[in-house]
């Protein structure tokens, strides 16, 4: 990961980080994912974006999940990708804001990621 974002780094480009099914991380493999962090949050990332990849979250626990990544990351900016497999990401798209998020992936006229994100006019 390391090389990657020196190469990207040295051909001018700025570097955002996908964390890839964060949420089932958070869910059942918390020490791993904070120990890679504890490392990621050292290189020169500009963003991370948290994805639930699966809709697997409930607002309690997208609330839970990301105060803990701004508290022991306070430093650092994260952005919420909310995926609506069981209609809840316009209200953990809401819970992820008000818990510290600083942007988030949303559809636009229905356009966006198989179509499942969060709509902008609903949230």
């Amino acid at each position: 990961i390391k090389q990657t974002i020196d190469y990207a780094l040295s051909k001018g480009f700025t570097v955002n980080l996908y964390l890839e099914d964060w949420s089932s991380g958070m869910r059942d493999s918390r020490d791993y994912l904070f120990m890679m962090m504890d490392e990621l949050v050292k290189l020169p990332i500009k963003r991370f974006l948290l994805p639930d990849t699966l809709g697997i979250l409930n607002p309690l626990q997208c609330v839970e999940y990301m105060r803990q990544m701004v508290r022991r990351y306070p430093n650092s900016h994260f952005d919420f990708h909310a995926h609506n497999d069981y209609d809840l990401a316009v209200s953990n798209s809401l819970a992820a804001v008000l818990s510290g998020a600083k942007g988030l992936h949303v559809t636009v006229n229905g356009l966006g990621e198989r179509c499942g994100n969060a709509p902008l006019a609903s949230v």
